[in-house]
């Protein structure tokens, strides 16, 4: 019998993190989210990333994203793949989803500066055109008004 590829990230992610469907153990009713935070294992992002190859949803990429800038942020270069989902979360919801768009302001202001100021003050511009009083974007135009 064929597994899937989702089988077999399920199969990881449960040797670093067992769970049991019972209703007394710990991790009963987490979130992968949760579970990450719980484990700090990269085979949680290899779980998500099985659903996203067999099913893409932008869903499934705002947890991936979720994932690596939260409790995966330690881990070498998880900025700059939180980026890859940001912008096809981005691209999956056609540029009209504002919740999206801020992930994209978010990776402008972590350490690394994953976007840059010029594609970040774009980014707030199309934010305002959908939420002219968003306040995440309207505290970035007004903290850049000079680096336009």
């Amino acid at each position: 019998k064929k597994t899937s590829l989702r089988n077999y990230a399920f199969k990881a992610l449960l040797v670093t993190c067992p769970y049991r469907a019972e209703s007394n153990h710990p991790l009963n009713g987490w979130s992968v989210i949760d579970i990450a935070f719980h484990n700090s294992s990269i085979t949680n992002y290899t779980f998500v990333m099985s659903l996203i190859i067999e099913d893409e949803k932008v869903e499934f990429h705002g947890i991936a994203f979720d994932m690596l800038v939260n409790p995966l942020c330690h881990i070498d270069g998880a900025y700059y793949t939180a980026l890859y989902h940001a912008k096809r979360c981005v691209e999956l919801t056609n540029q009209q989803d504002v919740g999206y768009l801020t992930n994209l302001l978010f990776l402008h202001d972590v350490p690394e500066t994953v976007v840059s100021e010029k594609e970040a003050f774009n980014v707030a511009k199309k934010i305002l055109t959908l939420d002219p009083n968003n306040e995440i974007a309207n505290e970035f135009m007004s903290e850049n008004r000079n680096n336009k």
